[in-house]
């Protein structure tokens, strides 16, 4: 806890370096990383299938986490009301390794959509702020022959610093992504948490 709250200072220290009045309105193009966690149940019950009888040395067999970058493209309206349009790729690998041979897997997600946020400032002037989006998101998704495309809901909650040139964010959240092909199904509904850089 206390290295978060020190790690949220610097930043604030950082975007004050670089404060100057907001603009009623602006453009500004971000791009950032993020973790999720998630279950893919029938992805993870091929790859048992898939794994031959026999020790594992390396890795579990299940998938539990993926690793995304993305790009955005935002429009702010003064202090309050920002939309949002985003692309990302997404990729949850896994590697196992037994006494009979290694085996690796990768479930893909490449997704694009546009969010509403709404900012809540934390102090007078609207530098920083807390927010909250929501927006409907395409995804398309890959596991082995297995293929679909899907749209879902996207929420987000987080912390951005609101400043003119230099603007980090901190973000926690939820995807809704599922769909079905040849009775199998690709769900990559996932919590994640990210930061994201506007300039």
């Amino acid at each position: 806890m206390k290295t978060l709250f020190l790690f949220l200072a610097s930043l604030l220290l950082t975007c004050n370096v670089f404060s100057q009045d907001l603009p009623k309105s602006r453009f500004c193009f971000g791009a950032g990383l993020d973790i999720g966690f998630f279950y893919p149940s029938d992805v993870n019950n091929f790859i048992e299938n898939d794994l031959p009888d026999g020790e594992t040395t390396f890795g579990y067999m299940g998938i539990f986490a993926n690793f995304g970058l993305h790009v955005t493209l935002g429009y702010k309206i003064y202090k309050h009301l920002e939309f949002q349009w985003l692309f990302e790729g997404v990729a949850a690998p896994k590697y196992v390794a037994t006494n009979v041979g290694d085996y690796s897997y990768n479930f893909w997600r490449v997704s694009s959509g546009v969010m509403g946020n709404f900012h809540i400032p934390m102090n007078s002037t609207g530098k920083h702020s807390f927010y909250f989006g929501i927006g409907p998101i395409l995804h398309s998704m890959t596991f082995r022959k297995y293929s679909g495309m899907s749209v879902g809901p996207r929420l987000q909650v987080g912390v951005s610093l609101n400043n003119y040139k230099f603007n980090p964010q901190i973000y926690l959240a939820g995807d809704y992504a599922s769909v079905n092909d040849q009775g199998f199904n690709l769900d990559y509904s996932s919590v994640k948490i990210g930061c994201n850089v506007n300039f």
